[in-house]
């Protein structure tokens, strides 16, 4: 399947409706313009963490902050801790990092972001996962997708 690009008014309603939810939205218009800007957002030295994201692993920016040794990573830092006797330090380290990068899966064109997890473990945080889920289905369908 082969994605349409939005149309501009659709781009600048949803940027708009972004703004309005109080989300920093910014439009590039090429991969290599949406790397220099996160690059540029996120300062050289900053604590850095994630979650499982496809759109960093295209944009080399995965291994930019967390392979380049230029970034201080979270992931680094908790995989070699161990998990039975410093569990609840690695949730602290986690929790609050100075930049949490990820991905959605989704923006409706009244700004409502819709994000789903196949990673996380079912028992902890299912509330959060199905209410951002639940967002997209409230939504009629002519709202889920930009035209």
């Amino acid at each position: 399947m082969t994605a349409t690009p939005t149309s501009e008014v659709a781009l600048h309603k949803v940027t708009a409706a972004l703004r309005a939810n109080n989300v920093d939205a910014r439009v590039v218009d090429t991969a290599d313009e949406a790397k220099r800007l996160v690059l540029a957002l996120v300062p050289e030295g900053a604590e850095v963490h994630s979650g499982k994201s496809k759109t960093l692993q295209d944009l080399s920016l995965f291994k930019e902050f967390f392979e380049s040794g230029r970034y201080d990573s979270v992931r680094e830092r908790y995989m070699k801790m161990d998990r039975q006797s410093q569990g609840r330090e690695i949730r602290k380290l986690m929790a609050a990092p100075d930049c949490m990068l990820g991905s959605v899966h989704a923006v409706t064109e009244a700004g409502d972001l819709v994000v789903a997890s196949a990673s996380a473990k079912p028992a902890r945080g299912r509330r959060q996962r199905c209410r951002a889920v639940d967002i997209g289905r409230r939504q009629p369908e002519d709202r889920s997708r930009p035209r």
